[in-house]
């Protein structure tokens, strides 16, 4: 039976890639061997017989005083696993294992921009320092899987990587999670929330406090032409 090593902060349904990693590694579990290291895993997926779970501390709760303790761990466990059936799989720069790398983002392909002088320098050296973890885990990676086109471009032209050493696979989705809504439902939904029941709805679903969301480009789009929105409320 093959050994898989997958490394994540999250192996969760609560965001984007946290959600397909954890799809990822429940799709391996079935019939592989396969040990997370990570912050967070899903109980269901924590307790399924070919998981192996090594846990990774976020000091103080705090993201980057858990990246260089991720990224030692998973190199240790990727020795102590060592044989010829092992496969790796990383996510950008939060570990340089030299197999698989799963690109969800390319901090190189945005500029971080922060308010007040020490927020500024503060996130430039972030910035930096994820920047440059990511060019060496990915141009030493076997293979970069990409979750689009875009994130493919990226990585080719920002991190130096062979475009033959990239592969493009989008996201699925769960039929069962993000089912087809009937007129009940949304009727539901509405005077749940208290909306009127005839009015159209602008909805942005993604993280407010990150600019490659595109929310700022979406609200200022809806106050500069409020012609082209009609009667929606956002």
């Amino acid at each position: 039976m093959r050994t898989w090593l997958l490394v994540a902060g999250d192996f969760t349904p609560y965001g984007g890639m946290d959600r397909a990693n954890l799809a990822l590694a429940h799709h391996l579990a079935r019939t592989r061997r396969v040990h997370l290291v990570a912050h967070q895993v899903w109980p269901e997926l924590a307790a399924l017989a070919n998981v192996r779970v090594h846990d990774v501390p976020r000091p103080f709760g705090v993201h980057r005083f858990g990246e260089p303790i991720l990224r030692s761990t998973a190199r240790r466990v990727q020795r102590g696993l060592a044989a010829d059936d092992l496969r790796t799989v990383a996510n950008g720069g939060n570990a340089d294992l030299g197999d698989l790398n799963w690109v969800h983002y390319v901090h190189a392909a945005f500029e971080p921009v922060a308010a007040g002088l020490s927020n500024r320098l503060k996130v430039a050296w972030k910035h930096r320092r994820y920047v440059a973890d990511e060019r060496q885990a990915l141009t030493r990676a076997r293979l970069v899987i990409c979750n689009s086109h875009r994130t493919a471009d990226d990585v080719v032209r920002l991190t130096g990587v062979a475009r033959d050493r990239t592969r493009v696979v989008y996201y699925g989705i769960d039929p069962a999670a993000f089912a087809t809504i009937d007129a009940e439902a949304r009727a539901a939904a509405r005077r749940a929330l208290d909306l009127p029941g005839d009015r159209r709805l602008a909805l942005f679903v993604g993280a407010l406090g990150d600019r490659r969301k595109g929310f700022d480009t979406l609200f200022g789009a809806w106050h500069v032409r409020p012609h082209a929105r009609g009667d929606a409320e956002f």
